[in-house]
């Protein structure tokens, strides 16, 4: 529950796949494959089925906030201050996070 500063980049590699979703509920999801336990068909794309990876919400409910996540030209960019409201799992091979936005004055 403590913050921490996030300013990382993910440019996802042929066989990597990045799940992004916006929904009018204030919270922004993306999911990480980190590796598959079974080797996918041709043009099969990693699921929980033969995959494990990390499950992001992000939670926008005060949009006033200046950490964001971005995704421009295959590439995944992670900025600003958060607070981790949790971690859980593994469920069906994934883990979830949940991050808080923060703004720079909001750490004391």
């Amino acid at each position: 529950m403590k913050p921490v500063f996030i300013d990382a980049y993910y440019v996802p590699s042929e066989n990597d796949e990045i799940e992004l979703t916006n929904n009018s509920f204030g919270v922004d999801f993306f999911h990480l494959w980190h590796s598959c336990f079974e080797p996918l068909e041709t043009n099969e794309m990693p699921s929980s089925l033969k995959c494990t990876g990390t499950s992001f919400s992000i939670d926008r409910g005060d949009s006033s906030k200046d950490a964001d996540f971005t995704y421009i030209r295959f590439t995944l960019r992670v900025q600003g201050y958060f607070v981790i409201r949790g971690c859980g799992g593994p469920h069906q091979g994934s883990m979830g996070c949940t991050l808080r936005p923060l703004n720079p004055e909001d750490i004391r």
